[in-house]
């Protein structure tokens, strides 16, 4: 559990850092349809809420598995409502007209002035050519780049074991150290008692560490499910 919580943290960090604007609408999207107040604190800062795990022992694990995986399961399903669409849509629609008549006339010129102004400035203001010269790569001679093989096989086309699957196979072989690996998984076979653990069960399967020619080595592998 202590591999799959930092592999948490760090992928919670790393969104952070590439995507944070959309990390940050996402939560307030969350929390402004379903959050309460007090849990605003624990959504933004996902990563200390994973760091107190850190510290959780194996008893605790084994208790919170029995009590939501084995002992009681429970399945939500959830509907969508058309009354609250309603009563959000309706409750948007006062709020706008209550900022309306709250603004007036020459309050919402203001506003769409200060919006042109802002938006006359981003696209406007263009960097100079100095800052621009200072970004350019100039000499490319021995700029490293990973050596590339493509594989692509349809169903059928091919002898090779890997292609034998019954869809489109499409492989890219690259010497780094870095995988990313897509897979379509049928389950049916996988007794229900079972599959409560599938994503527990992936996460450790190529988190943990493995034996590789005498040598341990920690293989991190990310998995996207469609079920």
């Amino acid at each position: 559990m202590e591999n799959v919580i930092t592999h948490m943290m760090d992928k919670e960090l790393s969104k952070m850092e590439t995507d944070c604007h959309n990390v940050i609408f996402d939560i307030m999207c969350m929390y402004q349809i379903y959050g309460k107040f007090r849990e605003l604190t624990m959504r933004l800062n996902y990563v200390t809420e994973l760091r107190r795990m850190l510290v959780m022992k194996p008893e605790d694990w084994m208790r919170l598995s029995h009590r939501y995986l084995i002992r009681k399961c429970v399945c939500v399903m959830g509907y969508p409502s058309q009354a609250e669409v309603t009563r959000i849509a309706t409750t948007e629609k006062k709020r706008i007209e209550e900022q309306r008549k709250k603004l007036g006339k020459d309050g919402l010129r203001r506003c769409a002035e200060k919006l042109e102004k802002a938006l006359h400035e981003t696209t406007a203001q263009k960097p100079p050519p100095e800052l621009l010269s200072e970004m350019m790569i100039h000499e490319l001679e021995n700029f490293a780049t990973f050596n590339v093989q493509t594989l692509h096989a349809r169903t059928g086309q091919n002898d090779n074991e890997i292609f034998k699957l019954p869809l489109p196979v499409l492989i890219h072989s690259v010497e780094t150290h870095f995988v990313k690996l897509i897979l379509v998984w049928d389950t049916k076979l996988i007794p229900l008692e079972l599959r409560l653990w599938l994503m527990l069960y992936f996460e450790l399967i190529f988190q943990s560490p493995a034996i590789i020619d005498d040598r341990v080595s920690v293989c991190c592998l990310s998995i996207y499910f469609i079920w």
